[in-house]
């Protein structure tokens, strides 16, 4: 492997150290989200049986909105926290492979 394919891993692995070193950022706000997304999915709930069940773009849709929001949010910082630690995994994996040794 040349010298400057081991310069990358290298560089890319302490890119993604620095970001996996938020890792524990994403797990407070994935545990202040959860909250609101109890809280906020209690108005998906029909009060009125006669009512229909509110949409998207209806007057009552902002609640179907703000839902999606908040899971969103929820899914999208979940998942960066796993592609981070898979990422990691993989250049710590592949460093240790095939950067050369130096004795």
């Amino acid at each position: 492997m040349s010298g400057f394919s081991s310069y990358v891993i290298l560089d890319f692995g302490h890119g993604i150290n620095a970001q996996v070193e938020k890792l524990p950022k994403s797990g407070i706000f994935s545990a202040i989200v959860t909250p609101f997304i109890v809280e906020s999915y209690k108005l998906l709930e029909i009060q009125d049986p006669s009512q229909p069940s509110p949409s998207f773009f209806g007057r009552d849709g902002y609640k179907v909105r703000v839902n999606a929001m908040w899971f969103s949010s929820l899914i999208f910082s979940l998942v960066a926290a796993l592609i981070s630690i898979h990422c990691k995994q993989w250049l710590d994996g592949y460093g240790v492979r095939y950067l050369p040794t130096f004795n």
